[in-house]
C-alpha cells in the first residue's frame, strides 16, 4: 500500500537524521580527531617539540662474555652528548673520519671542544647531555628541544675502557611526513671511531696515521681473535645498548602551546650557564716563562636564541728567570777550587813580619 505524500515525507526525513547521526557518530569523529591532532604535530617552521630522551645500556657479561671488563676500569658508559640541528650540519657519521673534537671523546671522554664547536654554529638549535652510567646497565636521560628546521638528532656516548669505540645516532630525523613524530626507538650499535689502532679494551695508545673511517663494530669485524666482540658464531651481535625518545609536548614559537602541556615550555631565550672558574693549573714551564691555564664547564647550553657561551678557557704568562736553577757558576768554581765550595786560609802575619 503506498503512503501518503506528507508520511512518506517525514519517513524519509527520520532516516536521513538516523544516517546524519550514525554517521558523525560512527566513522567520521574519529577521523576528525585524527585530523586535528595530527594537526597539532605538525612541524612547521614555527613549531618546537619537547622530547623525553632516555639512553639504556645493556652490555652484560652474559651477551658479550669474551673479554668482558670486570675491573680497572670496569665496563661502563660515558656521558651522552648531543644536539639537535639541520640538514648542513654534522656530528660525526660512518664512513667518514672524525674530526678532532670527535676525536678527543671517542678517545679520552673530552667533551669540551665538542661542546665549544657548536657555539654560535647557525645548524644547531639545542646541545643536551646525560649523566654517565657506571655500569655496563643502566639508563640515563635528559629532555632535547628541535624546531622545524633543526628536526635531526645526533648524538654519542663512548665505551669505558676502550681504545675509540662508541654508540650513538647520525642525523635522525624527528620529523616524519611533516609530522614530529610520537615515539622513537633506536637499537645502537658499537662503532670505531677510526682514530686509534687497538683492538681490545685496554690497548695502549696507538694512533691512526692516517685517521680512518668510522665503521660499525660487527661480529665478524674486527676479523682477529684478540677482538673482544669477535663472534664468528653469531649472525650479528646482541644489543648493548638502545635509546628511545618520547613526544613530551609541542609548543608555537608565539609562545600559545599546541599540546599536551602547555605550561611545561616556554620558548623564551634561555642563556648559557658556566661554572666558576676553577684554580689556575701549574706553570707549563719550570725554568723560565711559561703559561698557565684555568677553565670552566658548561652546566646548560643556550636554547631559543639566548647568548652563547663564553670562553671556557684562560691562559696567562707565569714564572720568571729567578726559577732557573743555573748551574754555571757552580761548574766554574770546581774548576778553580776543586771541590766549589768556598774555602778559609789562615795567614800568620807575624811569620811574613820576621
Amino acid at each position: 500500500m503506498a503512503l501518503p505524500h506528507r508520511m512518506s515525507t517525514v519517513v524519509v526525513l527520520m532516516l536521513a537524521v538516523v544516517a546524519m547521526l550514525m554517521e558523525v557518530g560512527g566513522s567520521r569523529q574519529p577521523r576528525q580527531g585524527r585530523r586535528t591532532k595530527r594537526g597539532n604535530d605538525m612541524c612547521s617552521s614555527n613549531s618546537v617539540a619537547e622530547y623525553k630522551l632516555t639512553f639504556y645500556g645493556a652490555w652484560s657479561k652474559e651477551k658479550f662474555p669474551r673479554m668482558y671488563p670486570t675491573s680497572r676500569p670496569h665496563a661502563q658508559w660515558s656521558k651522552l652528548v648531543g644536539r639537535t640541528h639541520d640538514k648542513s650540519h654534522q656530528m660525526w657519521s660512518e664512513g667518514n673520519t672524525s674530526s678532532l673534537a670527535f676525536k678527543k671523546f671517542a678517545e679520552e671522554e673530552d667533551s669540551e671542544l665538542l661542546e665549544m664547536q657548536v657555539q654560535g654554529y647557525d645548524g644547531v638549535y639545542d646541545t643536551f647531555s646525560c649523566e654517565p652510567l657506571a655500569r655496563g646497565e643502566g639508563k640515563t636521560s635528559t629532555v632535547i628541544l628541535a624546531d622545524g628546521t633543526h628536526s635531526k638528532v645526533s648524538f654519542v656516548v663512548r665505551l669505558i675502557p676502550s681504545p675509540d669505540w662508541f654508540v650513538g645516532v647520525d642525523g635522525l630525523d624527528l620529523c616524519q611526513n611533516g609530522r614530529w613524530r610520537q615515539k622513537v626507538s633506536v637499537n645502537l650499535r658499537p662503532y670505531d671511531a677510526g682514530t686509534d689502532q687497538g683492538i681490545t679494551f685496554t690497548a695502549p695508545n696507538y694512533p691512526s696515521h692516517p685517521l680512518q673511517p668510522v665503521q660499525k663494530i660487527t661480529a665478524f669485524f674486527p676479523s682477529h681473535m684478540a677482538s673482544p666482540f669477535y663472534y664468528p658464531e653469531y649472525r650479528k651481535l646482541p644489543r648493548i645498548a638502545h635509546a628511545e625518545m618520547q613526544l613530551v609536548a609541542q609548543y608555537l614559537r608565539r609562545g600559545a602551546a599546541s599540546s599536551h602541556k602547555p605550561n611545561e615550555l616556554t620558548a623564551e631565550p634561555v642563556d648559557c650557564r658556566v661554572t666558576e672558574w676553577s684554580e689556575w693549573g701549574p706553570c707549563s714551564k719550570t725554568c723560565g716563562y711559561g703559561q698557565r691555564v684555568r677553565s670552566r664547564r658548561v652546566l646548560s647550553h643556550a636554547r631559543n636564541g639566548g647568548s652563547v657561551c663564553p670562553l671556557l678557557q684562560q691562559q696567562e704568562l707565569c714564572g720568571g728567570m729567578s726559577t732557573c736553577n743555573w748551574k754555571h757558576f757552580d761548574s766554574f768554581s770546581q774548576k778553580m777550587f776543586g771541590t766549589g765550595r768556598r774555602q778559609r786560609f789562615n795567614v800568620d802575619h807575624r811569620a811574613q813580619q820576621g
